[in-house]
């Protein structure tokens, strides 16, 4: 899986990993595999995608694996776009604890 880039500071301490599960054509669905994996032990994340215009995307279910003793979020969606879309998708990973939150957005490029 790739590390998809964060977008200016980073906010939360955890990496976006992605793959496509075939190439990406306009107009054509194609499935994206997400797994969001934190760099600290004992973090409760959340991610969501972002919505873009001319981009459809239907979610799968997010299943939560133990790797390492930190909780590994993993989630497929199917994506279809249109031509002429922007060229990359935005993640938004959330962090909370009982003294505030945390977010950063992380970009998934098309191409």
């Amino acid at each position: 899986m790739r590390l998809a880039k964060t977008s200016g500071k980073l906010g939360v301490a955890a990496d976006v990993r992605y793959s496509f599960d075939s190439a990406r054509a306009p107009d054509q669905p194609v499935t994206l595999n997400i797994a969001v994996v934190p760099r600290v032990a004992g973090q409760i994340l959340k991610f969501s995608m972002q919505p873009t215009e001319g981009v459809q995307i239907a979610a799968g279910p997010v299943t939560r694996l133990k790797v390492n003793q930190a909780d590994t979020l993993r989630q497929q969606f199917s994506i279809t776009r249109t031509a002429g879309t922007p060229g990359a998708l935005r993640v938004l990973v959330t962090h909370q604890w009982d003294g505030g939150s945390a977010f950063g957005f992380y970009s998934i490029p098309f191409d």
